[in-house]
């Protein structure tokens, strides 16, 4: 069986490449195209070209965090799951303790919870019709990689203190393959769904249908 992360990063870029010009989400009344969002998930994908690297996201529900979510995976690194609505000195002490080799998010954002003593590269992109540049030249190699290794999420702290737990690429697989199994239409043929996504702007939440 092939690398749990290839098999998923190979997927992700076979439904982008699908139809590049069909909408694929609406952010402030406009609508991102597949080609658009695949722009930036190839070029954040580009720019972690060793799996396992642990890079910090932080997390919006606008469109360029989630191109960043699926470059990363798309390259077969650790996406650490960052939440930039916990409060500014919160979530930049977050950051520095992660001492995470690179951190992506909206240049606000980063110019916000990154700071500029911060041993992390950042990669940056307001919107998925932008190009992922590296807005600092100083990366270094991850000191701790988790290769195999999705995504690192905090539990709810519902029982104690929020931990990080992993979620790995072969777990994360035969979810995929577990959630095909009640679809009407199990063939293995890729393609898109007649439903839109979008994103609404104003209350910050919104949903991917």
């Amino acid at each position: 069986m092939r690398d749990a992360a290839n098999a998923l990063g190979e997927r992700i870029a076979a439904v982008l490449a699908l139809d590049p010009d069909a909408r694929a989400i609406e952010f402030e009344r406009r609508w991102r195209s597949w080609g658009e969002l695949a722009a930036t998930v190839e070029s954040m994908a580009a720019a972690l070209p060793v799996p396992g690297t642990r890079v910090g996201i932080l997390l919006r529900n606008r469109p360029a965090p989630v191109a960043f979510l699926l470059g990363a995976l798309r390259a077969g690194a650790c996406v650490v799951a960052i939440d930039p609505q916990r409060g500014v000195e919160r979530t930049r002490r977050e950051v520095a303790s992660l001492a995470l080799p690179c951190v992506a998010g909206e240049p606000d954002d980063l110019a916000r919870f990154v700071g500029r003593e911060a041993p992390s590269s950042t990669l940056s992109a307001r919107d998925t019709g932008d190009a992922v540049a590296l807005a600092r030249r100083d990366r270094a190699d991850d000191p701790a990689p988790r290769a195999g290794v999705a995504v690192q999420m905090l539990t709810s702290g519902t029982t104690g203190p929020p931990k990080r737990v992993d979620l790995a690429y072969e777990v994360l697989r035969r979810v995929l393959v577990g959630a095909k199994h009640y679809e009407s239409n199990r063939d293995e043929g890729l393609r898109l769904r007649p439903g839109s996504g979008f994103i609404h702007r104003r209350s910050d939440i919104g949903r991917l249908d």
